[in-house]
């Protein structure tokens, strides 16, 4: 319920701040780039990103996200198409040859 209501980057940077004020760390760079790396591992606010990635970390956390992401639609496509053809066209991903 929590994660349908506040949404999982909201969670994620709430569980930062906490593990942060707990350890008593003073690193307060290292805490906002921590934060700004979850507000935007969606890359763009239109796709659920908080702002856009603005350091070269967020980036990467990025698209390793898109990476996975595309990953699960693959493996959802192939699960519904039969070995040695292809499948119908998905919205993201074209038609893919399983």
């Amino acid at each position: 319920v929590e994660g349908s209501l506040l949404g999982h980057l909201y969670i994620g940077m709430n569980m930062v701040q906490a593990a942060y004020h707990e350890t008593n760390c003073k690193d307060e760079d290292t805490l906002l780039r921590l934060l700004h790396i979850i507000a935007a591992h969606h890359g763009k606010p239109e796709w659920g990103a908080i702002v856009a990635p603005a350091t070269l970390e967020a980036q990467l956390v990025h698209e390793i996200d898109m990476t996975d992401s595309r990953a699960y639609m693959f493996e959802d496509v192939i699960k519904e198409t039969e070995p040695g053809t292809m499948s119908e066209k998905h919205p993201a991903l074209g038609y893919v040859y399983v």
